[in-house]
């Protein structure tokens, strides 16, 4: 168990697979804003642009984090994942907002969906943070939401 290994090496896949696609998101929402045929368009493009760059950075900040054995380490992935879940609260409420202005006219990307869908697996794995015992065998602590 003091090895990273398990469940760990899974979000660590994971988390780069995540990468991975916000980066390639961010670029093609980048690309849209240069060929968007309306205001509207370059709106929900740029939006998206900056939801999916900052994701990219918080996930890149949790590889970073995770392959650092200190203790400290479970509760800075910890905080980078409410961070993302923040994120994903705050897009989602731009976006209504949005909408509900533009009276009808859609600014939906399906970007806010896909965060909401994976703010589930992000609890679930805060949990593993806390309870895991290869998370303290190998950073020799475990998460705590409350310092």
């Amino acid at each position: 168990l003091n090895e990273f290994g398990g469940w760990l090496v899974w979000f660590y896949i994971c988390q780069w697979v995540g990468l991975v696609i916000c980066a390639i998101a961010t670029l093609v929402y980048l690309l849209g804003i240069f060929t968007a045929s309306s205001v509207l368009d370059d709106v929900k493009n740029l939006l998206c642009c900056i939801y999916s760059g900052v994701g990219a950075f918080l996930i890149f900040k949790i590889v970073k984090t995770l392959k650092i054995k200190d203790p400290n380490s479970p509760n800075r992935v910890v905080k980078l994942m409410l961070w993302t879940i923040l994120l994903t609260v705050l897009f989602g409420i731009l976006e209504l907002c949005l909408n509900h202005i533009l009276k009808g006219g859609k600014i939906t990307s399906g970007i806010t969906e896909s965060g909401i869908k994976a703010t589930p697996s992000y609890i679930i794995w805060l949990l593993y943070f806390q309870k895991s015992k290869r998370v303290f065998a190998y950073y020799g602590n475990n998460a705590n939401l409350w310092e």
